[in-house]
C-alpha cells in the first residue's frame, strides 16, 4: 500500500494532542498542566509506565491523551495508540522520544488485513511531524508485505506474487522482467523443475532500480 494511503494518517491541521511522558519527567509534566487535568492524572495513579494510556477531559469531551513510555525507546512504545485512542485526528507533542520512531510505531499498530473482514473500527489518525517521511515510507512497506503474508495461498500463487513485484517496480519507475513457461527451463531450471510439481505454473519476476543520482561511472 502506498504510504500516503494509510488510513492512520491525518491531513487536517486541527487535532487533539498526545503527550508522551517518561517517569523521570512526570512531575514536570504534571506541573505544566491545568490543575484539573493534573489532579485527574494524580487521582488515576498515572505513573508513565510503558503503554499506560489515559484520556484527559476537557470542556467538550476528550481534550488530550497521555501515553506512558517507561524507558522504552522503540517504535513499539506507540504501537497501541491507533486502536486505543478515540477516532479522529491526533498530533504528537514533542518530548523525550524520536518523532520518526513514534510515527512508525503508530502506523504499524494501525495495520489490519481487511480483505475478508473489515476492522471493527477505523484507526485514530495522526498528523505527521515534518520529519516523518522516511518512517511513513517504512510503515507503508511493512503494510504491503503484511498483506502479502496474510493473503491465503489459494489466492497468492506464483503468478499473483510476480504481479505484485511488477506492480511495485512500475510504481517506482524500475525496470523489470518476467520469466515463465518454457523460458524458465533455460533461465531458472531449478525453479522450473520444482514448479512442475504444482498445477500452478511458476514465474520469476525481477526488477532493477537505482536512485536518480546513480550512474554507470566507476568511481
Amino acid at each position: 500500500m502506498p504510504a500516503g494511503d494509510l488510513p492512520c494518517v491525518a491531513a487536517e491541521a486541527a487535532a487533539r494532542p498526545i503527550h508522551a511522558v517518561r517517569p523521570a519527567a512526570l512531575d514536570a509534566f504534571l506541573a505544566s498542566l491545568p490543575p484539573a487535568q493534573a489532579g485527574y492524572l494524580r487521582g488515576a495513579a498515572f505513573k508513565a509506565r510503558p503503554d499506560e494510556l489515559l484520556l484527559l477531559p476537557g470542556d467538550e469531551g476528550v481534550a488530550a491523551a497521555v501515553i506512558g513510555l517507561g524507558e522504552d525507546r522503540s517504535p513499539f512504545a506507540f504501537g497501541s495508540l491507533a486502536t486505543r485512542l478515540p477516532e479522529g485526528a491526533w498530533r504528537l507533542v514533542p518530548g523525550d522520544y524520536a518523532a520518526a520512531s513514534a510515527v512508525l510505531g503508530f502506523c504499524l499498530g494501525a495495520y489490519h488485513y481487511g480483505t475478508f473482514k473489515p476492522a471493527k473500527r477505523a484507526p485514530a489518525r495522526l498528523v505527521l511531524p515534518a520529519d516523518a517521511g522516511r518512517a511513513l515510507s517504512e510503515a507503508g512497506a511493512v503494510w504491503m508485505v503484511r498483506d502479502l503474508i496474510n493473503t491465503p495461498a489459494n489466492l497468492l500463487g506464483p503468478a499473483e506474487l510476480a504481479d505484485a513485484a511488477i506492480a511495485l517496480a512500475r510504481a517506482y519507475g524500475a525496470t523489470w522482467s518476467r520469466t515463465e513457461a518454457a523460458a524458465l527451463d533455460a533461465a531458472y531450471p531449478t525453479v522450473a523443475a520444482v514448479g512442475r510439481g504444482s498445477a500452478r505454473p511458476p514465474a520469476v519476476a525481477a526488477f532493477h532500480w537505482r536512485g536518480s543520482t546513480a550512474s554507470d561511472a566507476i568511481p
